[in-house]
């Protein structure tokens, strides 16, 4: 047989899910800090020793703690049921009056207040239970209408904001993304500091297109090597030029100091080149 709540206990009921401590772990995200550690078992076990007589619990711990849960989510159904009655009408949209914790005053609408009444006199605890669940987005619908968009009238839903300890932390470093250029910038640094010299550029280097950019003339063109050719033999030389003392014409002659550096400046020079047309290119993507 069902237990039969009087409305005394039904009203002390109200009173204890009031209690901080109580309402924290019933109500309450899950991420707020917790320090009694309880369970929402252990909060049905203490509001129904507060409740009942320490007889009743010596007897059965469990199933009084089930009748203090029952009785809890029968007001929450029947407290969801009424509030969704306080809803506004016309132009086919759902919106809900936005009521107060204390109930409706002198800048409530006659309509909503009228409601209000008659839902109080259907269900006794309804303005006990508001004062207690208005905040809860879970029991209560909260939204505000936002202006008319493309997209028509929109609803949001209002929650309260956790703590900032309980968000995520934002990196503490993001990095910058790295201009087109950043790293030919580097690799001419580096290589004017190897060489200790500054190789100057030419302002024949660089061509205009047709739609205005600018493109390294020689763009496609091989660096020389810097490296050291095959060395041919010396019977080879001699069969092919007779003289020993001429370089034979199919060999290569070997690169010397001099060679080496025009080399190494013809290559800054297109690296410097190529970063000069992305940094014109990207201030004219930008102004454009």
């Amino acid at each position: 047989m069902a237990y039969k709540w009087t409305e005394p206990e039904i009203w002390k009921l109200i009173n204890l899910l009031k209690s901080p401590q109580n309402f924290k772990v019933l109500y309450g995200h899950a991420s707020e800090d917790n320090s009694s550690g309880d369970t929402k078992h252990a909060v049905h076990l203490r509001i129904a020793s507060a409740l009942f007589e320490e007889s009743a619990l010596e007897k059965d711990k469990g199933k009084i703690a089930s009748r203090v849960k029952n009785k809890i989510t029968w007001l929450e159904n029947t407290f969801k049921k009424k509030v969704k009655e306080l809803k506004k009408t016309g132009n086919g949209v759902e919106e809900y009056y936005q009521i107060s914790a204390t109930g409706p005053d002198h800048d409530t609408e006659d309509r909503a207040k009228s409601i209000w009444e008659q839902i109080v006199k259907e269900f006794k605890y309804f303005p006990d239970l508001y004062r207690v669940w208005c905040t809860k987005p879970n029991l209560v619908p909260i939204c505000a209408t936002t202006g008319v968009g493309p997209n028509g009238g929109e609803f949001v839903l209002i929650q309260q904001i956790p703590d900032a300890s309980q968000m995520h932390p934002s990196p503490s470093h993001i990095p910058s993304p790295l201009h087109p250029s950043s790293s030919l910038n580097s690799v001419h640094s580096n290589t004017s500091a190897s060489s200790g010299s500054s190789p100057t550029l030419s302002e024949n280097a660089v061509t205009p297109l047709q739609n205005g950019f600018q493109t390294p003339a020689k763009e496609n063109a091989v660096p020389a090597s810097s490296q050291r050719g095959p060395r041919s033999s010396a019977f080879s030389s001699l069969s092919f030029s007779g003289n020993t003392n001429k370089t034979p014409s199919g060999v290569p002659p070997k690169p010397n100091f001099e060679d080496k550096m025009i080399g190494l400046q013809k290559n800054v020079q297109m690296m410097c080149n190529h970063s000069s047309g992305f940094v014109k290119i990207g201030k004219l993507k930008i102004n454009g």
